[in-house]
């Protein structure tokens, strides 16, 4: 956990505490090639053997380690990758210093009024969008 909280912001660092304690011992895990899956009576989980992703809820939502995730590092100790997570939970991302100085343009006044003005999707939209 100090790693997570040298580089992400307390909040996704509780969230990963919150997934850490609720962790159980009885998931099964299956290999399956190239992927690892956790299996328990609610459900299975499907992760990469280098356990940067898994198919739950609170990874895709979050891009944060989840239970799935810390239970196969603990068992197949397995360091988790914690700088390829998800890069909006950093308090700094060097990166993203990198791009605004390569792309000085993005950050003009004009281009960000131009994205304050576009159109606001609301979720009715996005229904009737998604039902065409």
């Amino acid at each position: 956990m100090e790693r997570l909280r040298k580089i992400y912001t307390p909040y996704a660092v509780d969230r990963v505490i919150e997934q850490f304690k609720a962790t159980t011992t009885s998931y099964s895990i299956i290999e399956d090639g190239n992927q690892l899956i956790t299996a328990t009576n609610t459900g299975r989980y499907t992760a990469n053997l280098d356990l940067t992703s898994c198919s739950c809820t609170f990874f895709n939502n979050f891009g944060l380690p989840c239970r799935h995730l810390l239970f196969l590092s603990d068992r197949a100790e397995i360091l988790l990758p914690v700088e390829d997570f998800n890069r909006r939970w950093r308090m700094s991302d060097d990166e993203d210093e990198d791009s605004q100085d390569e792309h000085p343009e993005a950050w003009s006044p004009v281009v960000i009024q131009q994205r304050r003005n576009r159109d606001r999707v609301i979720r009715e939209d996005m229904y009737s969008r998604a039902l065409k």
